[in-house]
């Protein structure tokens, strides 16, 4: 297993658990987990990538199921509560929650005549999020099938902006409807329909977060692994996947030692997969077109605050806040004036303080709170410093994050001005930060660029090198739950049969 993100830890499992098979996990970095592991920094404790996670608040959900099955059900949830999502636009505020009726009744408000479209719209994303498993599992099937003209490419094919349109959405609600394109790093304009009601409708019945902090996925589940004799070798960077006669038979490590594998999963990521392969291996031309077709996902800054009052003292719920000064569609030009330094503030900001409605936390960080802000941003601007050692960037690079960071500060509390006589500790992280720790090139946070491409060519477990599966975001979707649902399809394709729907109804071990 190359990588320890959530979909390759979900792999792994079931990998181990059905495929009577010793599973060992390579790890890169010094700590496990992907974009799910948290951080300390002084006396304060911050999430990297778990903010809230849909389908899996209440037990019996579909994607609750499935986790419940990869960590014996030791992971447990805490919900955000009735609203998860506060979205400020065009001097409105309006929640999203666990209510459908009450969401339908939130979007009237803000858009009275145009009840129609907020039906059609939501009929579509129920819909799309009804039929998307079934294309997965299709194309987790060990044969290549042409699913070119399946039902599902009504809501591949077009973009979010042009289904909106169809829908008969005017601009602003338009507007409104895809603040959420945040969560997946594509914006309307480019990104499929498919990927915003996915996105979207994961979260039609509310949101929970997990209950000792978003490390515990991978923490549940590394247990999960070393009860079925697995193991998890962090500090292993791989440097090659070794092929013999169109078959994978293990890897190369960065220190120059082989190992031997029946079967390699990758949770690399679709473009660092192909480049860990022979150019010349038959297939690999045809990855690496793709990947370089659909190019990666938005990268993103992170302002993380550490806060000396707890988070009742400081009245901070568990609620995201989504402050929208531009629409999303013009978010990211918007955002790279921001970078050059020709607006003194980001198009938007997403607010984040998880921890709030996690029971453990006061434990954990008593009289204490954290906040995560997030501004989606484009690589190009960082990319000079991506091959610099944390630290030792240069003056140029630390004037460009000490400038970003004091407005983006100051874009939270335009937000959460309440906030301010608490801050004790400031960091903001850029795109090289991520590619340092996670390893992606560009600093992409939602993989492959989630754009009606990335549904024609990826979106598969499937690669033309036997015994090799991608795992992980670019097997499925963005997000928690899309990378997991990523590393089941790996496992079910490796093994020929249908891994979700035995999780899904709990079929005895």
């Amino acid at each position: 297993m190359v990588g320890s993100g959530p979909g390759g830890l979900a792999a792994a499992v079931l990998l181990a658990e059905h495929g009577d098979l010793r599973v060992l996990v390579l790890e890169r970095h010094y700590v496990a987990g992907g974009l799910t592991q948290t951080f300390r920094r002084r006396r304060h404790e911050f999430e990297v990538g778990v903010h809230y996670v849909g389908q899996v608040g209440r037990p019996g959900m579909a994607l609750r199921r499935i986790f419940d099955g990869l960590t014996d059900g030791q992971l447990a949830w805490s919900s955000l509560g009735a609203v998860h999502d506060r979205v400020s636009f065009d001097g409105h505020e309006v929640c999203f929650g666990d209510d459908p009726s009450r969401t339908r009744e939130a979007l009237v408000r803000f858009a009275p005549t145009e009840a129609a479209a907020i039906d059609g719209y939501l009929d579509a994303v129920r819909a799309c999020v009804r039929e998307a498993p079934p294309f997965l599992l299709a194309r987790a099937e060990p044969r290549p099938i042409d699913d070119s003209r399946v039902p599902f490419r009504r809501f591949t094919d077009p973009t979010t902006t042009e289904m909106l349109d169809r829908l008969g959405a005017s601009p602003r609600l338009a507007a409104l409807l895809a603040y959420c394109s945040g969560n997946y790093a594509c914006p309307p304009d480019r990104s499929s329909f498919a990927a915003h009601a996915i996105a979207a409708g994961t979260y039609l019945e509310g949101a929970a977060y997990p209950v000792g902090g978003g490390s515990r996925v991978a923490a549940t589940m590394a247990r999960a692994l070393a009860d079925r004799g697995g193991a998890i070798v962090i500090r292993a960077g791989v440097d090659a996947i070794r092929v013999r006669d169109g078959q994978a038979v293990g890897v190369r490590l960065e220190d120059g030692r082989e190992l031997d594998a029946r079967l390699v999963v990758s949770d690399a990521g679709l473009a660092a997969t192909s480049n860990l392969l022979d150019a010349e291996a038959p297939g690999v031309g045809a990855m690496r077109e793709a990947a370089r077709t659909i190019r990666p996902s938005l990268a993103h800054c992170a302002l993380y605050l550490g806060l000396d009052r707890d988070h009742a003292a400081l009245g901070l719920g568990a609620a995201n806040r989504w402050d929208l000064r531009v629409a999303p569609a013009d978010a990211e030009a918007a955002m790279a004036a921001w970078l050059r330094g020709d607006v003194d503030r980001p198009p938007y900001a997403f607010v984040s303080s998880p921890g709030a409605c996690d029971p453990t936390w006061s434990t954990r960080q008593p009289d204490r709170a954290s906040v995560v802000a997030l501004f989606n941003a484009p690589f190009e601007p960082f990319a000079a410093w991506a091959d610099g050692a944390r630290g030792r960037r240069g003056p140029a690079y630390e004037a460009l994050k000490a400038r970003l960071q004091a407005q983006a500060l100051a874009a939270v509390l335009d937000v959460a001005p309440e906030l301010e006589p608490a801050i004790d500790h400031v960091e903001l992280s850029t795109p090289v930060s991520t590619k340092t720790f996670a390893g992606h090139a560009h600093g992409e946070v939602a993989g492959l660029d989630h754009t009606p491409d990335r549904f024609r060519y990826a979106c598969t477990p499937r690669t033309a090198i036997r015994g090799l599966a991608l795992a992980g975001q670019d097997a499925w979707l963005a997000g928690v739950g899309g990378a997991v649902l990523g590393g089941v399809a790996a496992a079910s394709y490796l093994l020929r049969r249908n891994l979700a729907r035995e999780l899904l109804l709990g079929r005895p071990r």
